[in-house]
């Protein structure tokens, strides 16, 4: 089944979903679990003094056990409140017995539970060992830590009285889709996660209830319920399970699912048959200033992994895709499939490519290179500038570079060139941050700001100020914005819009996966002043968004190792889409690192992206988004 067919299935199975059928097959779900441990049934729960020693599964052979008196929990069920099992935050927790080879390959757990507030760093599941699958909460927020990678998600859970449906999955795709999903975690319907590095180890008798498993941090709350199954539920039967909960303990759930009779947008490939292409990094069109010709990449052997170099070749098309396109001389330079060569056009005659140097030997590797080239013959204009990367956005015949390493530009730090006149500008050297690094502190934090690495500088739409991202180790990211010259330099924080993007000169936007601003990081569309009031929702989820040039429109697909893969088009201020576009293949969209990346046409009427086929190979494509914009504004939504 395709991704249409799937999301169509998932559309149809929530619509269905009335009470007495929502019942019925909450039911059937329900019997396909391995262990169910229900705080209403007090049969299965051993204590003394309240004190639970071991919660026997109401449905299948499991068997929670507290391995000491300290750990054990208390089970309350007087004073008319809901029956629950209470950890004390201090070192109660629960390990799970008796179930037979559950994998973290393939592994659903619904837990209905209530955090009480308190610091940050509680841990609801626990995996001990080094592959580690845990929940953490604070006040208002909640860590993802898998493996050794701690990746924050604030997701916008308020800590207070009500309980709430969670959600651990870690799950394998089709095996014809050959690649490993992220583990997963649904909080009231949101969706996150990363990857477990392999797919065969065994939690069994190490998931844990209330934390432990290695864990500093312990559970304080209350548990009503648990349900496991040894199998990756799909989308439907999920739902179902969630509503079911939900309804029966008062908790209010998110739906997953989309509203039915959204559009389903036909793609238009703009690569020939058979060729991997790449359009550039997502919100920089592929089109001509003019709007006549589009740019994009083909590789002569397509990636197989994100880190693969390999060569390409830069091809200008008509952009109503007239004739055969023309292919500009091969340059010896290589990409990979992430961004590709991240082309962006200079103005009508000049495009912008970022690529590697071919190592001198085979110990050696590839260098990052920025060179201009004549869009018509191909011949170099300007560089080639080594060890410098692409920024995003052209102000003015101007571009941006992130100088990482050893080169012929500068030391580390981010530079403006002028196509004008061939000069070269250092706003800002990572070496004279030492200001902004006092103080601060997160696990594996690089001190030394000179080892801060540049990344995303982009341009607002005028060019009047500068975003640039430092990479500061131990998964940080730390968010900067500028004048040109490096004036008012700002410290945005580490809780940067994922994916940020300029909306005009004083306001940025971005997906809220991190942002403190008081409202929930679902990964919705969003906007904020400088000094980081929230202005907008412009647009529901998008993992890579882009901005339509009249700012009436967003567009962006589904977070990260979602399947299916979706890209939602999204009217400005509604967060249900108008329109949908199923994407295809997530081997290649996510392990491959080939991601959606979608960009708007100069006029706005088509938006770019890729997609890929069940072949494997990478399509540059467009959807016609005229009957949108030409339509008027339905009521909102």
């Amino acid at each position: 089944m395709n991704a249409a067919a799937r999301l169509a299935a998932a559309m149809l199975a929530a619509a269905s979903c009335q009470p007495g059928l929502r019942a019925a097959g909450a039911a059937s779900v329900y019997d396909k679990a391995v262990a169910r441990f229900d705080a209403a049934g007090a049969a299965g729960i051993t204590a003394e003094k309240n004190a639970v020693s071991a919660w026997a599964a109401s449905r299948g052979r499991g068997v929670l056990r507290a391995p000491d008196a300290k750990a054990r929990p208390r089970y309350h069920a007087d004073g008319g409140a809901a029956p629950c099992v209470r950890f004390d935050g201090r070192d109660d927790f629960l390990v799970l017995d008796g179930v037979p080879e559950l994998r973290l390959g393939a592994i659903s757990v619904f837990v209905v539970a209530r955090f009480d507030a308190g610091p940050a760093g509680r841990h609801l599941f626990g995996v001990s060992g080094e592959m580690r699958f845990d929940l953490h909460s604070g006040r208002s927020q909640f860590t993802s830590a898998i493996g050794n990678e701690l990746h924050a998600r604030k997701r916008g859970l308020k800590m207070d009285a009500r309980p709430h449906v969670f959600e651990l999955a870690h799950v394998l795709l089709p095996a014809e889709a050959g690649i490993l999903a992220p583990g997963r975690f649904m909080i009231d319907g949101a969706l996150s996660g990363r990857p477990f590095t392999r797919s065969t180890d065994i939690v069994s008798d190490t998931l844990t209830f209330g934390a432990r498993g290695g864990l500093d941090g312990f559970f304080k709350g209350d548990i009503f319920e648990i349900v496991i199954f040894r199998e990756d539920l799909p989308a439907a039967e999920r739902a179902l399970l969630r509503e079911s909960l939900g309804e029966k303990w008062g908790v209010p759930v998110v739906s997953e699912a989309l509203p039915a009779g959204i559009p389903v947008l036909k793609p238009v490939a703009i690569n020939r048959p058979g060729e991997f292409a790449s359009l550039g990094i997502y919100h920089q069109t592929p089109e001509s200033p003019d709007g006549r010709r589009l740019a994009y990449i083909t590789f002569e052997t397509p990636p197989v992994k994100e880190d693969a170099h390999q060569p390409f070749t830069l091809w200008i098309r008509d952009r109503e895709l007239r004739g055969e396109p023309r292919a500009l001389p091969r340059s010896g330079l290589l990409a990979t499939n992430h961004n590709g060569a991240v082309v962006q056009w200079i103005d009508n005659r000049a495009i912008a490519c970022a690529a590697f140097l071919p190592p001198a030997r085979r110990s050696e590797k590839p260098r990052r290179v920025v060179q201009i080239v004549d869009a018509t013959t191909g011949a170099l204009l300007h560089g080639p500038f080594t060890g410098a990367f692409l920024g995003e956005g052209v102000s003015g015949g101007r571009i941006l570079l992130g100088v990482d390493g050893p080169g012929n530009v500068g030391p580390p730090g981010v530079y403006v060139f002028d196509t004008n006149n061939g000069a070269m500008t250092r706003v800002f050297a990572t070496a004279g941050l030492e200001p902004f690094a006092e103080g601060m502190s997160w696990p594996a934090f690089r001190k030394d700001p000179g080892r801060w690495v540049p990344t995303h500088p982009h341009f607002s739409p005028s060019g009047k100020r500068i975003g640039a991202c430092l990479a500061a180790g131990g998964g940080v990211v730390l968010f900067f914005v500028c004048n040109p010259d490096g004036s008012d330099l700002r410290y945005w924080g580490m809780d940067e819009p994922l994916h940020q993007l300029w909306f005009d000169d004083d306001t940025i936007s971005g997906s809220d996966e991190l942002v403190n601003d008081g409202e929930p990081d679902n990964l919705a569309i969003r906007r904020w002043t400088l000094d980081r009031r929230l202005v907008e929702t412009l647009g529901g989820e998008a993992n890579h968004p882009a901005l339509s040039p009249d700012r009436r429109w967003c567009a962006g697909e589904t977070f990260y190792a979602g399947s299916p893969i979706v890209l939602h088009i999204y009217r400005r201020g509604r967060t249900v889409p108008a329109a949908i576009v199923p994407l295809e293949n997530p081997k290649v969209i996510w392990r491959d690192n080939g991601h959606a990346n979608p960009s708007f046409s100069r006029d706005g009427r088509r938006l770019y992206f890729h997609t890929a086929t069940q072949d494997n190979l990478k399509q540059a494509c467009f959807v016609d988004l005229s009957p949108l914009v030409d339509a008027p504004p339905a009521s909102s939504r």
